[in-house]
């Protein structure tokens, strides 16, 4: 014995078979002698049990090129870094999503800079690109670079004094691209 609908996708009041037939299952409920799917997704049967449910498997937003993403830079080696992603915000929508991957920043170097732009550790807002190798991170942009960074020395947050950043515990002053909010880390109460 199969449901007429295995497989289909189903809207909330949609009839989707008979109690005599099967039990209401996962996100299905009988009304009359029907069973009535409560949400959307596809109609699913176990002959086991004789249940029928409705699947709701969401799909899970993944971050595009152009979407803004916040991470923070976990490892660094001549001008590549790699920064832990843990929030990004779609080209088009103003909703920050949690989500866990890593991508590629790359910084080009210059033989007259004495610092680099960014450190492990500093949180940074990047927008992604498509790159040779998938999917990298850039910083250009006033409102990209660095969000909050740690002194190299003793590690406390470093404040923004005139456009540079500097330690209030040990007075040492560092260079970073730092973004216009510096200091301001606001994603709608998400954590990253």
């Amino acid at each position: 014995m199969t449901i007429k609908n295995e497989g289909k996708l189903v809207f909330p009041g949609d009839n989707i078979g008979n109690v005599e037939e099967y039990l209401p299952g996962d996100n299905v409920t009988e009304e009359s002698g029907k069973l009535i799917a409560l949400k959307v997704g596809s109609v699913s049967e176990d002959p086991r049990d004789l249940r029928v449910s409705v699947n709701t498997a969401k799909k899970k937003l993944v971050p595009r090129p152009e979407d803004i993403v916040y991470g923070q830079i976990i490892k660094g080696d001549k001008g590549r870094f790699t920064v832990a992603i843990g929030a990004f915000r779609p080209r088009h929508s103003k909703e920050i999503y949690t989500t866990k991957l890593e991508s590629t920043l790359k910084i080009e170097s210059r033989r007259d800079e004495v610092s680099s732009p960014v450190r492990v550790g500093d949180y940074i807002r990047g927008k992604l690109f498509l790159s040779r190798y998938g999917m990298d991170l850039s910083i250009s942009g006033p409102n990209l670079g660095v969000l909050l960074a740690k002194c190299q020395r003793c590690r406390q947050e470093l404040v923004l004094e005139n456009g540079t950043l500097k330690c209030k515990n040990c007075d040492l002053t560092e260079h970073r691209k730092i973004a216009e909010d510096y200091g301001k880390i606001d994603l709608n109460g998400k954590e990253f």
